[in-house]
């Protein structure tokens, strides 16, 4: 009995150091997989802010254009207006010297008719 009770207690101290290097081992192992999980977390976190920044760039390039094209318009408008505005000045002035001929006409009229 005494034999086995001794060998008894050499295997479950073998057990139990066994044990101990298998708790070890699940421990690192365990440790490995939070710092495994942790780098899925900053990787996420890192292509979340690399979205936004995308999405920004997008917005302000976006906003950049609608500026240009808004631009473009002002400057469009501003040119018809400056057409329409020396399109006005011309039929002014044609009317001016429309008026100013027919002035001389009557004015001739009158000298040729002082004349008589």
């Amino acid at each position: 009995v005494g034999a086995v009770t001794g060998e008894c207690g050499a295997v479950a101290s073998d057990l139990a150091g066994e044990l101990e290097g298998l708790s070890g081992v699940l421990k690192a192992l365990w440790g490995q997989r939070e710092a495994l999980e942790q780098r899925e977390r900053e990787v996420a976190d890192g292509e979340e802010r690399l979205r936004r920044a995308e999405d920004e760039q997008i917005e302000v390039t976006v906003e950049a254009r609608m500026q240009s094209e808004r631009a473009m318009m002002r400057h469009a408008a501003l040119s018809r207006q400056r057409v329409r505005m020396a399109a006005v000045r011309a039929a002014g002035t044609a009317l001016a010297f429309r008026r100013f001929a027919e002035a001389c006409r009557a004015q001739r009229c009158i000298e040729v008719a002082l004349d008589r």
